[in-house]
């Protein structure tokens, strides 16, 4: 009798799976971030009219949204923005680390530099350049840093112009 039932219970269940269809679908699914990868643009500057045996400084300043120099001693006195645009992906950490000169090379002197801070340009926050950072990138994935230097011109300076470069190595935290 069991053997009966079992073999009537593997026809209906034969009879039902010839009768039923069964389907199978796939549908992928691809989610990609709008990435900006990373970038730095580095801001060429140029100091002008300085005078010999003069100690400068050259810093960022918020109020005017630019670099000054000080002290003005002949009125020519003209710096430029020193440092980098980042960009980044929105809330991206970044890790920032900089080389930085000691001296700029002229024709015939040698010119001494010391980087003293770091503005960021969005919210004002200062950061010692000569150490390495992670700075957030916010909404815009923006990090805007100004360089404030000091540097003292030699006692002879006749036809002389120095010359020197900061590096900006940037990876996401």
């Amino acid at each position: 009798m069991k053997h009966l039932l079992f073999s009537l219970l593997l026809v209906v269940l034969a009879f039902g799976m010839v009768n039923a269809q069964m389907a199978t679908g796939v549908a992928p699914l691809t989610i990609t971030g709008a990435a900006v990868g990373l970038t730095i643009e580095g801001l060429e500057a140029t100091v002008e009219g300085v005078v010999a045996n003069t100690n400068y400084s050259v810093f960022w300043s918020p109020e005017e949204g630019a670099s000054m120099i000080a002290p003005v001693v002949s009125g020519a006195e003209a710096a430029s923005d020193l440092g980098f645009i980042i960009a980044c992906d929105p809330f991206a950490d970044v890790a920032l680390s900089f080389i930085l000169p000691t001296r700029l090379l002229g024709a015939t002197t040698i010119m001494p530099i010391n980087f003293t801070q770091m503005v960021r340009t969005e919210d004002f926050s200062n950061y010692n350049p000569n150490l390495p950072l992670v700075i957030n990138g916010g909404a815009d994935g923006a990090i805007n840093l100004m360089l404030n230097y000091n540097f003292t011109v030699p006692k002879v300076i006749e036809g002389d112009g120095w010359t020197g470069s900061v590096v900006a190595i940037a990876s996401y935290q």
